[in-house]
């Protein structure tokens, strides 16, 4: 890989940022139930 096409990647992850599956525990305050077992966040 060259170093401009490394730093355009580099360049998109933090502009983007990353997205990660975290799951729901019991301790995680939310307004109600959830059909969905994971919540998916955009990582900063």
């Amino acid at each position: 890989m060259s170093l401009e096409a490394a730093d355009r990647e580099v360049y998109l992850l933090h502009k983007e940022g990353i997205k990660v599956s975290v799951p729901e525990t019991e301790s995680t305050p939310h307004p109600g139930p959830s059909n969905e077992p994971f919540v998916t966040r955009n990582a900063r």
